[in-house]
């Protein structure tokens, strides 16, 4: 009886042997994924969830609505009085909200270090201002 246990026993391991190493790595990516949280660093926490979404969004990203629709919503959802416009980037929007202020050479442009886009400091200096830090 013990024989034939052992016989079956090498027989799996043997039929399973070229699949093991894959199916422990199927395994513990899933394990990784059920435990691993993303945790950014200097951003906001965002879940799995959240980053499907988001993968969601990006490969169907305008849906039935087309671009013009899409800002539209955007702009009223955040300035019912027709007071705002749809940028594709922060950069691209703050670049030209200091082209609008006309800020004298050297002025001051206080930021908060932790929560800071990197670019967001080289457009400032572009500009021929100062980036200054507030804690």
């Amino acid at each position: 009886m013990v024989v034939v246990e052992l016989m079956a026993v090498i027989a799996l391991v043997v039929t399973w042997a070229p699949l093991l190493p894959r199916t422990i790595g199927l395994c513990l990516a899933a394990v990784s994924f059920w435990v691993l949280r993303l945790h950014p660093r200097k951003t906001l926490d965002m879940s799995w969830r959240d980053l499907c979404a988001a993968l969601k969004s990006v490969l169907q990203p305008l849906g039935r609505k087309g671009r013009g629709q899409m800002e539209k919503e955007i702009a009223e959802h955040w300035a019912p009085k027709d007071e705002a416009v749809v940028f594709l980037s922060v950069r691209t929007g703050f670049d030209l909200f200091l082209k609008a202020l006309e800020l004298p050479q050297s002025s001051e442009v206080l930021f908060v270090p932790g929560i800071n886009i990197p670019g967001m400091v080289e457009i400032v200096e572009q500009h021929g201002l100062r980036p200054v830090g507030v804690d």
